[in-house]
C-alpha cells in the first residue's frame, strides 16, 4: 500500500462518515426522527390512544416549539408548547361545537 492509496482510503472514510452525520442531521433537522414523521400528524396509535387523553395532532413550530390538538373532557385543546412553557391557546366543546378562548 503506497501513501496515496492510505490517502484516498482516508478521504473515502471521511466522506463516508460526513454523509452520514449530514443525513442523521438533516433529519434530526426536519423532525423525521420524531413520531409522525415529517407531516408532523399524530400516528393511528397515538390518535387512539389508551385513556380519556388522546393527542389528535400536532405541528412543528420550530426548534423545540409545537402546536398540538389533544382531546380530553369532551372537549379539543389547542396547546402551544416550548421549551419553559405550555399554553392552551383554544378549546373547542365537540358536542355542542362552540369554541372559546382563555381569558387573561
Amino acid at each position: 500500500m503506497t501513501i496515496a492509496d492510505f490517502i484516498r482510503a482516508v478521504a473515502a472514510l471521511a466522506l463516508t462518515l460526513g454523509l452520514v452525520i449530514g443525513a442523521f442531521w438533516g433529519a434530526r433537522r426536519f423532525g423525521l426522527t420524531r413520531p409522525g414523521g415529517a407531516g408532523n400528524r399524530a400516528t393511528p396509535a397515538e390518535s387512539r390512544g389508551p385513556g380519556p387523553i388522546r393527542l389528535l395532532d400536532r405541528h412543528t413550530l420550530g426548534p423545540g416549539r409545537m402546536l398540538v390538538v389533544v382531546r380530553w373532557g369532551g372537549a379539543d385543546h389547542l396547546i402551544g408548547l416550548g421549551p419553559a412553557f405550555c399554553t392552551l391557546i383554544a378549546r373547542h366543546e365537540v358536542s355542542t361545537g362552540t369554541t372559546t378562548e382563555p381569558t387573561s
